[in-house]
């Protein structure tokens, strides 16, 4: 990655986002899906060849709240997630967690800093 992302002082590559499947778009290697969090949109990528199923879970998943683990990229200037896996959001309790683990990991990280 050309830029590194630093949060907390630490440097970012690995990343989970919870969020709305906006736009997917697909052409014969890839599919480009759009990220929505509430806070801001990312643009993320999911090979075909490699991801079978991730690619099959977020063709069907348009509109649907998922979590996505991917790595962090700079493409173009702009942040851009490569997906490493995805799955749909099956209770509200998870984006709960997922919050409180972002409160603690900050934590963490400036404690630590």
């Amino acid at each position: 990655m050309n830029g590194d992302t630093i949060i907390d002082g630490v440097k970012v590559w690995l990343v989970c986002v919870m969020g709305y499947v906006n736009v997917v778009t697909e052409d014969a290697n890839s599919m480009k899906i759009v990220i929505n969090d509430g806070s801001d949109c990312i643009d993320a990528t999911i090979w075909k060849d490699i991801h079978n199923e991730v690619f099959q879970e977020c063709n069907s998943s348009n509109n649907t709240f998922v979590r996505i683990i991917g790595e962090l990229r700079e493409e173009n200037t702009s942040k851009t997630l490569q997906v490493h896996h995805v799955t749909r959001l099956n209770d509200w309790n998870e984006l709960s967690y997922h919050l409180m683990d972002i409160v603690y990991v900050h934590i963490e990280n400036k404690s630590n800093n």
